[in-house]
């Protein structure tokens, strides 16, 4: 079986899915991501084949100004145009894969009849957002100009089979409104594993230790970095994820609780983490309950507010809304998550509702016979 992903070029949509086309290549199935040329490294990187479709939307925003550079016309065309020469090409697929975000892969396999599922790595998108986002229109125009009939309320981007990696507890609708659900447990690439710890880390367990993801320092950089200081001399030990190399001369005279280390080594933190403060990313939640940690939400857009909102209704989590950003508040909500219990034992409790998901290899099984009865 040949086995197409199509993702939108982003990172943190790469990561939950590489653990699924793994599964695939090791059963014996072609598997290709394709996506714009700027995650093209990253997807060689994990292992899996690389086709290049469609364009990063910063570069549609420079190309098409008068457009929305995520679902717009012009973007999306360009990525269904690619899509169309790869599967009328070189690599026909057996079955399509979609990132819930990407509308190009929906109309191609459609216009070629091939089935199409979708891989739901966070919270279901209801048909009622694509009229805000823009894409109801898009989907209109382009299902018109390849001859396929009208979808006003784009029930054909659901009547597939759904991969749902979300927890029923997190979901956003239960039940989901798809044809065809298969539950997946969640999974996200990590390349590093065996990483080794830097020697400054080991044997801190003295105290609470708190993990600050790269998101969030970068996001909230002036209020964190306070923030970072009032948990350190109030008896947390504090570890800093950055992208690349933690040695710069900004990140001198911290004090001694202050760790700064690559991001890479987030997976490897998290097993002694006490609380995790992170700017709201679908992906780093599930790390961190996955891991059974209890998180602190310093969202930077929309989905990051959603997201560290769903957290703290329930009951994993505390959200900081941008009206009480001040070190104050984000240094007592650490120490509120940590010290009462009850938030901790709501994350493990979580992790197990994880791990009692279907394995990568259910997933694969029911990806064949979506294939396989849709020939």
């Amino acid at each position: 079986m040949r086995v197409v992903f199509s993702i939108r070029p982003f990172h943190r949509h790469l990561q939950p899915i590489v653990p699924l086309a793994l599964e695939l290549s090791r059963s014996g199935h072609e598997v290709a991501i394709a996506t714009a040329d700027e995650l093209g490294p990253a997807v060689v990187a994990a292992g899996v084949a690389w086709w290049p479709a469609g364009i990063h939307p910063s570069t549609a925003a420079e190309l098409f100004p008068d457009d929305d550079a995520d679902y717009g016309i012009e973007a999306v065309s360009l990525k269904v145009t690619d899509l169309l020469e790869i599967m009328i090409g070189e690599f026909r697929p057996d079955v399509v894969v979609r990132d819930p975000t990407d509308l190009a892969p929906a109309v191609v396999a459609a216009a070629l009849k091939i089935p199409s599922g979708t891989f739901g790595f966070a919270n279901f998108i209801p048909r009622s957002s694509w009229p805000i986002l823009g894409g109801d229109t898009t989907m209109a125009t382009l299902r018109a100009r390849y001859g396929l009939a009208p979808d006003p309320d784009l029930d054909t981007l659901y009547s597939g089979l759904y991969l749902s990696a979300v927890p029923p507890l997190l979901e956003s609708l239960e039940p989901l409104p798809v044809s065809r659900l298969q539950r997946v447990r969640y999974h996200t690439s990590d390349p590093e594993e065996f990483l080794p710890l830097p020697d400054r880390l080991d044997g801190l367990q003295e105290g609470p230790t708190v993990l600050v993801t790269a998101e969030a320092a970068k996001s909230h950089r002036r209020p964190l970095e306070t923030a970072l200081v009032a948990l350190a001399t109030e008896g947390f030990t504090v570890i800093c994820t950055l992208k690349g190399s933690p040695d710069r001369d900004d990140l001198a005279n911290w004090p001694e609780s202050v760790h700064f280390v690559d991001c890479r080594l987030y997976s490897r933190i998290l097993p002694m983490s006490d609380a995790v403060i992170w700017h709201g990313g679908f992906d780093t939640m599930m790390g961190a309950l996955s891991a059974g940690v209890p998180l602190v939400c310093l969202p930077n857009d929309s989905n990051g507010e959603y997201n560290g909102t769903r957290a703290q209704e329930r009951g994993l989590g505390l959200l900081i809304s941008d009206d009480d950003l001040q070190p104050g508040a984000i240094a007592g909500a650490v120490h509120t998550v940590v010290r009462d219990r009850s938030f901790r034992e709501r994350a493990r409790a979580m992790r197990r509702e994880v791990e009692a998901m279907p394995d990568l290899a259910e997933a694969v099984r029911s990806l064949e016979e979506f294939a396989a009865g849709s020939a």
